[in-house]
């Protein structure tokens, strides 16, 4: 009476075993089954049938662990993203001298992956005044505990805001002062480490990815060093202290210039700028950082100090510095990342589309740049902005922003003075 039951018990883990398993388990279930046919447990047509399972089974397993066994590289696609930023003008005062003008200011469209278990890459390219360029490329290495090793064309360790992406910054441009005085992007090597409470980043860098050689002029090199530091830290709330320094030899042309626009690119003016400095042999730029943040208050601020070292003439001296405060009103704070130092963006709690209002943020900033130095008069630019920034969803952020320059000291426009109300529409994906 017990013996049919037992032999379709024994038919339907056979069943099993023949279709899903694999390896050690698939061999074990072969042997069984010619132990059973051969004692006459299972049926020839049973057996037959048991048989051609297995085959299917194993056939079906051949691409699954062909590909799992296969490098990464040849079995999955890099990862992509990237945002558009879209600046529209509200309101130009002393627009015939400013210009005034729509315009996509971004269009980034970012390849990352990881090829193997320490190496990574990531390209950037972007799409600015109807023209695509290449934004960065670089190769990491981080087999070595708590030391990462990156080369290609990016960004040299400077600055808390020159660091932060673009994306998240709070207004829509970064303050002025860093902006005309930080070293910006160059093709090097840099080295970087951190603690829990700590980050040294340091590099030695070229020039830029598009230059080409020129005869009678020699190409340009430097280096820079980032180090924070943070004292407090606790959930929610920290106290962030920084410090960079940056030094470059000038090209054998001996000629630099320094400036900006004033903080927004509706405008097509730089009204604070020098001229074209000669005979400059070298020049070197400091810069001080802090950042509290608390819950959903944060404020930042950054002294920088550029001198130009120059051949039968005094050095120049070009200092800036800004403060600029934000509040979330619905309750979100900014991402800090301890490894890097840098900080990120915001992210709603509540989006629109689960049925609530998004974040909210308040921003204000005052900054000031002074490239009046010595017989250089560049001028003195001061700027106070307000903005509000909406996030409707984690992709989106809109920017409402007014820009007051206050009236410059000497430079190409003295006394000049102007008010900019714009937009910003940006979109990530």
């Amino acid at each position: 009476m017990m013996r049919l039951p037992l032999r379709q018990a024994l038919v339907a883990i056979l069943v099993g075993l023949a279709g899903g398993a694999t390896g050690t388990a698939r061999a074990n279930a072969s042997d069984l089954l010619d132990v059973l046919h051969a004692n006459h447990t299972i049926t020839d047509a049973q057996y037959a049938r048991l048989k051609q399972q297995q085959a299917l089974g194993e056939q079906k397993t051949v691409k699954p662990q062909a590909l799992a066994e296969a490098p990464k590289s040849f079995t999955q696609l890099p990862r992509i993203d990237g945002y558009g930023q879209f600046d529209i003008p509200l309101a130009v005062s002393d627009a015939s001298l400013l210009g005034s003008s729509t315009n996509l200011r971004r269009f980034y469209v970012h390849i990352h992956d990881q090829i193997a278990p320490s190496w990574a890459y990531s390209t950037t390219f972007g799409y600015f005044s109807g023209k695509t360029y290449f934004v960065g490329a670089d190769i990491r290495y981080r087999g070595f505990r708590h030391l990462t090793v990156t080369g290609g064309y990016f960004k040299e360790p400077f600055s808390l805001s020159y660091l932060t992406s673009p994306k998240n910054l709070l207004f829509p441009e970064r303050p002025l002062p860093v902006m005309a005085l930080s070293p910006g992007k160059k093709i090097g090597v840099q080295m970087a480490t951190h603690g829990d409470r700590w980050t040294l980043a340091a590099g030695i860098f070229g020039g830029g990815y598009n230059q080409t050689a020129t005869s009678g002029v020699v190409g340009r090199w430097g280096e820079s060093v980032r180090a924070t530091v943070t004292p407090w830290r606790t959930a929610g709330s920290l106290w962030e202290l920084g410090a960079s320094y940056a030094w470059r030899r000038a090209d054998s042309s001996r000629r630099e210039v320094f400036g900006y626009l004033p903080e927004s690119f509706v405008v097509g003016t730089r009204l604070a700028t020098t001229s074209s400095i000669r005979h400059v042999t070298s020049f070197s730029t400091r810069g001080l950082e802090t950042l509290l943040q608390t819950h959903a208050m944060a404020v930042q601020s950054e002294y920088l100090m550029t001198r130009v070292h120059r051949a039968d003439a005094p050095t120049l001296t070009f200092p800036g510095w800004y403060v600029q405060a934000s509040l979330a009103l619905t309750g979100e704070q900014r991402h800090y990342s301890p490894g890097m130092g840098t900080l990120g963006g915001i992210t709603p709690r509540h989006t629109v589309s689960q049925g609530g209002w998004g974040a909210w943020e308040l921003a204000a900033r005052y900054s000031t740049l002074d490239l009046n130095s010595g017989d250089i008069s560049g001028g003195q630019e001061r700027n106070a902005s307000f903005g509000v920034n909406w996030y409707p969803e984690k992709p989106l952020k809109f920017m409402f922003d007014a820009i007051r320059i206050l009236p410059l000291h000497g430079g190409p426009h003295p006394r000049q003075d102007s008010t900019i109300i714009m937009a910003r529409l940006q979109a990530a994906y």
